[in-house]
């Protein structure tokens, strides 16, 4: 079965607005939901879309994301764990001028860990450093 990791803003923009995602991560979320491929959620990311949320930079609510998450077998939370949290703490961008927040890190390094799988992203320094759907 087909393997992605999912960031933040997709996620949320998937259940909130369709239309500022590309037409390549739309269908890989709507092909989750129909059970057709895994995204893995780095818990990190839940953490963060709930802050975003909360914030109410965008509006939905945190708790039918959740069951969202919750109710779709091939959306895996990937929790946070030591394995990650090593890779993390040894984890350097190859370019210089490339300046990923302790999220973005999180987000690539849970991808590295579970066998280099695609982020589905927008976000220009993970897109520099690992590969990405958009």
């Amino acid at each position: 079965m087909e393997k992605y990791v999912v960031d933040t803003h997709p996620l949320l923009w998937y259940v909130t607005d369709g239309n500022r995602l590309s037409f390549k991560a739309n269908l890989l979320l709507e092909r989750a939901e129909a059970g057709e491929i895994d995204i893995s959620v780095p818990a990190i990311v839940l953490i963060e879309a709930i802050d975003v949320l909360n914030k109410g930079r965008i509006v939905y609510n945190v708790d039918d994301l959740l069951q969202l998450i919750y109710q779709t077998p091939q959306f895996i939370i990937k929790n946070l764990d030591i394995d990650i949290i090593n890779l993390y703490r040894n984890y350097f961008p190859s370019l210089p001028n490339t300046k990923l927040d302790g999220h973005d890190k999180i987000v690539v390094v849970t991808a590295q860990f579970f066998n280099n799988l695609p982020i589905i992203t927008k976000d220009p320094d993970i897109q520099k450093v690992h590969p990405t759907i958009w």
